[in-house]
Parts: C-alpha cells; sequence; structure tokens
C-alpha cells in the first residue's frame, strides 16, 4: 500500500530507523538493508530509473556487503531486496510467492527480470531534494556504520560530492515532524519509579531524571501483549552508562539473572573499565516473568563475540 507522505522526509527517517534488521554473529545490525538503501539513494540522487532490475541489484548490492558488511556476514542481497518491501520505503515489481517458495531460485529464473526500488513519492521525495536525502543518508551512516570508512562507503554507493560536504552542512537546521508517543510511558515510568528511584543495573540510587524506563526486550520488537506488560517488560537504567552498555548489547543478563560483560569489550578498554564494575552484579527486577524479555535481548542485542578488528568493516 502505498504511504501517506503527508510528511514525507519524516516518513523515511521513521522507517529508516525501525528496519527489522537482523543481529550477525556478534549481535550487531547487520548492514544488508542499510547498504542496500544508500545504493538506492545513490540512484535516485543521480536521476536514474526508480526500479532496478533484480541482476543488477544482485552484483551491486553483493559487493557493497563484501567490501561494507560485517565481518562472516553472507554477501545474500536477496534478502534485503526482499525484505525492504515491507517497510513504507519499496516496493518490487511482483509479488512474491507464497513462503515456502525457494525465493532467490524465483529472482534468478524470472523473465523479465523481477525489479526492485524505492516507491514512487519516496523516489521523487530523494531524487527532488538533496536535503532530503542527504538527511536519510545521515541516519543510516549513524545507525548501521560506525568505524566505517565513510568517504569510501559513500564513493562505493555513487554518492562521492556528499563525503566531500559532510563538514560543510547547508541544510535546513530544523524541519517540522509529527512525533509519535509511547502510550504507555508515562504510566511505566511511574510504576518503577515507585519502587524506588534505583538503577537497575548498577544499583546506584539516583535522582530520578538521571534514570529512564528502559524496556528489556526492544520495545519495537515487542507486540501489544509486551508492551502491555508494565509489570516485567522495563527497568529503570541510569543514564550515566547503564542504559547504554544494555542498549548496545555490551552486557545482558544471564539465565540466572546476573550482569555478563560482552567478550567485545576487549577491544575497547576504557569502555570495560566502565563496565567492569557491573561483572556478576545480580539484578533485582530479573524474574521468572521477566525471563523471556532478558533472553530476547541476549539473543538479538547481545554482543556475543569480540570482534575481529582487522576486518569487521569489509
Amino acid at each position: 500500500m502505498e504511504p501517506d507522505l503527508v510528511s514525507p522526509i519524516e516518513t523515511v527517517l521513521a522507517s529508516v530507523i525501525r528496519l527489522n534488521v537482523q543481529p550477525s554473529r556478534d549481535g550487531s545490525p547487520k548492514r544488508h538493508q542499510p547498504l542496500t538503501l544508500l545504493w538506492a539513494i545513490g540512484r535516485a540522487v543521480r536521476g536514474e530509473e526508480r526500479m532496478a532490475e533484480w541482476p543488477e541489484v544482485k552484483r551491486k548490492v553483493a559487493g557493497l556487503i563484501r567490501q561494507f558488511g560485517r565481518a562472516g556476514d553472507a554477501a545474500t542481497p536477496h534478502y534485503p531486496f526482499f525484505a525492504l518491501r515491507n517497510t513504507p520505503l519499496w516496493e518490487l515489481s511482483e509479488t512474491p510467492p507464497e513462503e515456502g517458495t525457494r525465493h532467490l531460485t524465483w529472482l534468478n529464473s524470472a523473465d523479465p527480470a523481477i525489479r526492485g526500488g524505492f516507491r514512487p513519492a519516496i523516489h521523487d521525495l530523494l531524487t527532488r531534494s538533496r536535503d532530503a536525502a542527504d538527511l536519510v543518508v545521515d541516519q543510516l551512516l549513524h545507525d548501521y556504520f560506525d568505524g566505517v570508512d565513510e568517504a569510501a562507503l559513500l564513493g562505493a554507493v555513487g554518492l562521492t560530492d556528499t563525503a566531500a560536504a559532510r563538514r560543510d552542512f547547508t541544510g535546513a537546521l530544523t524541519y517540522e515532524a509529527t512525533v509519535a508517543r509511547r502510550g504507555e510511558q508515562a504510566m511505566l515510568r511511574r510504576l518503577l519509579i515507585r519502587g524506588g528511584a534505583r538503577c537497575a543495573l548498577c544499583g546506584a540510587e539516583l535522582p530520578e531524571r538521571l534514570l529512564v524506563a528502559a524496556h528489556i526486550k526492544r520495545r519495537t520488537d515487542c507486540d501489544e501483549r509486551e508492551r502491555r506488560d508494565l509489570d516485567n517488560v522495563a527497568m529503570l537504567a541510569c543514564t550515566l552508562g547503564c542504559d547504554s552498555l544494555y542498549e548496545h548489547g555490551y552486557i545482558k543478563i544471564s539465565d540466572d539473572g546476573l550482569v555478563e560483560l560482552s567478550p567485545e569489550l576487549a577491544s575497547h578498554p576504557d569502555l570495560h573499565d566502565r563496565a567492569s564494575r557491573l561483572a556478576g552484579r545480580p539484578v533485582a527486577v530479573w524474574q521468572d516473568s521477566s525471563r523471556g524479555y532478558f533472553a530476547w535481548h541476549a539473543t538479538n542485542v547481545f554482543r556475543r563475540q569480540a570482534r575481529d578488528e582487522s576486518c569487521q568493516d569489509r
């Protein structure tokens, strides 16, 4: 269904932020979909045709995954080609076959070739407004490409001039956006604070303004029942570091309720020093009713192994 683009740039940015990206071996989000979007943005900025044939997408995106994907990730461009159609950004020229059918076989044997690309309104926005394109590029770089050579990446997707101009921002510093608010957030915070203004992870008793209602399982991945499970789905975490360490997968809560550190911290000595005081701490909010939420985080967010720093950006 065509998205309602009353506020086009807001729709695009929100869709980028909410990408359903699977974790790599180390727990970091895979870059397949973000790389496909960057490549498509490059096409739009250059005024190229909106829809690209699968053989071209396969060749170009596979090369980008090999060069800029996470270490150990397979160069499988058909995954983002299909997955992006579930966002308001992307469409295919034909409806994919039913689940269980070999999608890759269907793609490779289709005649004429299946085409995919941005929806018309999205493509038109990115073609007409370079400021809009640059905002989306910045969001993708911020969310998915920490530590990557940005100039090399942007050059590879045909956005060399964007790389050269990144120190000279000429776009609007403010734009109007309608913000979707979490309806349950105020009640959730009140319930958590009622138990005491104390960080669930480090145990520090702090001013309330330094504590956030942190979802144990990422809220965007919770179904409605889970979002309404206010007694179990969240905890108080401090803004002094615990919230970020948990959110970005540098710590997890084990199946016996203790804080465990990610092996990746070994390559970040200063961060390791800050996190080490949490190792082995019991988490008071861990209980049988919240065990599943903590297990989801441990499986989908926690950085389970140290990254090979010599090849992580290939």
